[in-house]
C-alpha cells in the first residue's frame, strides 16, 4: 500500500473515501506549500507498513516534535520531489534538513 499513488481527481471534492486506501498511515500530503506540523502523534492499533507521512511535490515543510511510536515496521517519512524539508525534535527521526530530494525515506 505504501507504493500506491492515488489518482489526482483535481475536479472532484476531496472526500476521504474517493481515493481508496492511501499510502500513509498518518498524513498524505501532495501538492502542498509551506506546511508546519507540531506536537503530532501517529498511532495505529496494529502494525502498519505504510510510512506515517507520505509527501509528494511539497515545497516548504517543517515537522517538530512528531511521535510515531518506537519499533514501527515502516519509515516515518517517505519523500517524493520535496524541497525545503525540516524535521526536528522527533524521537524516531534524527534532526534533518533537506534542501531538495527526489525520493528518500527517513
Amino acid at each position: 500500500m505504501a507504493g500506491v499513488n492515488p489518482p489526482e481527481k483535481e475536479n472532484d471534492y476531496p472526500e476521504p473515501a474517493s481515493f481508496g486506501t492511501l499510502p500513509a498511515s498518518g498524513f498524505f500530503l501532495r501538492h502542498v506549500k509551506n506546511i508546519e506540523l507540531s506536537s503530532v502523534e501517529i498511532a495505529t492499533e496494529s502494525p502498519d507498513h505504510r510510512p506515517a507521512f507520505w509527501l509528494q511535490d511539497v515545497q516548504g515543510s517543517d515537522f517538530f516534535r512528531v511521535k510515531t511510536g518506537r519499533g514501527r515496521p515502516a519509515a516515518t517519512f517517505l519523500l517524493h520531489d520535496v524541497e525545503d524539508f525540516r524535521v526536528s525534535g522527533c524521537r524516531d527521526v534524527k534532526d534533518t534538513i533537506l534542501e531538495r530530494v527526489g525520493q528518500q525515506e527517513l
